[in-house]
């Protein structure tokens, strides 16, 4: 086409069909072609099959140029005017199949009907190409015809799609504005950016480039977080962090801390691990239980929890979730229960307070280096400190009762340097003392109860459901430790849902391995599901 030519309004006097007694169908003359308001093509109806199993449009072009040809027998390669041609023809199907009424009415001369995503553009048919495009009102703009009059495309036919995933693939994968902009050099697209939204979001390597984890609705907290009126540090959850350097005469040695929380009461123990193999996590636990009672439910993390740790503390987390630990603590009665491996939000009750650890620490040893007897009273004062932090809302008004600590369940009071008054505060009640502990103890779980359970109730975030992982599904495998470029593929082979159906747990299959991983690890890609 030349580039200077503008074409003139569409004249239906000059078009208009002769009449006919019979329901033959009308063969109109635009210019040299024969246009037909139903049949716009002799092999419309092959083309259109071509069309709808196309993945490429370039892969279409030489389909339909060698359909087209005049000797269907020639089998060399297509020609720069036959692959022309080859899109000419294909728009044309794609026009005439969903814009049959406004192709009609601009073939009788007459207005397009009202309700048209077509009424505002003002189209006509070309006589030179028998297209269907766009007047609009660029016709002083100095740029190319096909710009100032682009051939109309519908947003929902398989044909637009393959335009858009070759504009799409031209501009290297970028967003919908950069694609747009491409697509409208030469065509118009009526909701234009819908349109490309829905064809971008089935692109795999647009997926693979960004795809993110789509987290399932948040689950409700274990009973093990619920239960009041039971002895503090009934149900912990553990878990190990550091190294700390310690200096002993004229070396430096590492030591590490098990920190352990109850599940209830959010209290606080530390422990000092002066190596990190099995027989130090042994003993730390038979100290911790010693002052503090034997557990009935333990939560660990999983080693590969740990992001970009060092080697010592991710063979400690693999020792701590060894057999002989697990094993020791069985013939104790306890309960030892794991998260999954990367999913660090299985315990983010005591990740939180592990950075609350860290200011702490900071605050107190700043850049000093210290012995094994200055580091254990350390942990002391900060296990102290975190066992003193206000569970409830910190009132204003001093006549209002005191916030609610962890320190309330195990000594009676907010602060370990100063005793509760209890015979002023129970007065007339009891004198015995086993009773009056107990009877403290009862009111602050019923407060517990009354007013830090209440604020448990909300889920922060992934408050939305989700569609759930299925078995075939191909996913990318997030991990913070790597680059996106270098995450692993993989396919589900098996789900793991919870109690109430909601999968948060899947079985993934790669070449060389099988592993469990949180769905809020895992970005889909493509499956057998609806999008």
């Amino acid at each position: 086409m030349d580039p200077s030519y503008v074409a003139e309004p569409f004249d239906h006097r000059a078009t208009k069909p002769a009449e006919k007694e019979d329901d033959e169908t009308l063969n109109i003359s635009i210019g040299h072609l024969d246009v037909a308001p139903y049949c716009c093509h002799p092999k419309a109806a092959a083309v259109s099959k071509l069309i709808s199993h196309a993945t490429e449009l370039s892969i279409l072009k030489r389909e339909v140029a060698q359909l087209v040809r005049h000797d269907p027998a020639t089998h060399a390669e297509p020609t720069v005017g036959e692959l022309a041609e080859a899109l000419r023809v294909c728009l044309l199907v794609s026009q005439s199949e969903v814009f049959v009424r406004e192709c009609k009415a601009l073939l009788n001369g007459t207005e397009i009907p009202r309700n048209s995503v077509l009424r505002r553009v003002g189209p006509y048919i070309d006589p030179d190409c028998g297209l269907m495009k766009v007047d609009g009102r660029l016709e002083h703009a100095e740029l190319p015809a096909r710009t100032r009059h682009p051939t109309i495309i519908a947003p929902n036919h398989p044909m637009t799609r393959l335009i858009i995933e070759d504009c799409h693939q031209k501009v290297r994968h970028s967003g919908v504005e950069h694609t747009l902009s491409i697509l409208r050099k030469q065509n118009y697209l009526p909701q234009g950016r819908r349109a490309i939204r829905r064809a971008l979001r089935k692109c795999v390597k647009c997926k693979l480039l960004r795809s993110l984890p789509q987290a399932p609705k948040m689950a409700s907290l274990p009973k093990e977080r619920l239960q009041a009126f039971l002895r503090v540090f009934t149900n912990v959850g553990l878990d190990c962090f550091g190294p700390f350097q310690v200096v002993i005469g004229r070396r430096s040695v590492k030591r590490y801390g098990l920190l352990i929380t109850c599940l209830s009461s959010r209290a606080v123990h530390l422990e000092v691990l002066d190596s990190m193999d099995a027989d130090s996590f042994i003993m730390a636990l038979r100290r911790f239980i010693s002052l503090r009672g034997s557990p009935a439910v333990v939560y660990s993390d999983n080693g590969t929890n740990l992001k970009a740790g060092g080697k010592e503390l991710a063979e400690g987390i693999k020792n701590l979730n060894s057999i002989r630990v697990s094993g020791e603590m069985a013939d104790r009665g306890i309960d030892w229960r794991y998260s999954p491996p990367t999913g660090s939000h299985y315990g983010g009750i005591w990740e939180r307070l592990i950075g609350s650890r860290k200011a702490a620490l900071r605050a107190i040893l700043e850049t000093r280096s210290v012995n094994d007897e200055v580091l254990r009273t350390v942990f002391a004062e900060v296990a102290s400190l975190l066992n003193s932090r206000p569970l409830t809302h910190v009132q204003t008004d001093p006549n209002e009762p005191e916030p609610l600590t962890p320190n309330h369940f195990m000594l009676g009071g907010p602060h370990p340097h100063r005793a509760p008054d209890r015979e002023e505060a129970f007065d007339g009640l009891t004198r015995r003392r086993w009773r009056q502990a107990q009877f403290i103890v009862d009111q602050f779980w019923r407060r517990w109860m009354r007013e830090y359970l209440p604020s448990l109730i909300e889920r922060k975030k992934w408050e939305k459901s989700v569609r759930p992982l299925l078995v075939g599904d191909k996913v990318l495998i997030m991990d913070e430790n790597n680059k996106r470029g270098e995450w692993l593929m993989g396919s589900i082979v098996a789900v793991h849902p919870s109690h109430n159906g909601v999968v948060r747990k899947a079985t993934v299959k790669m070449a060389n391995s099988v592993l469990i991983r949180p769905t809020v690890k895992l970005c889909y890609i493509s499956g057998q599901r609806p999008e």
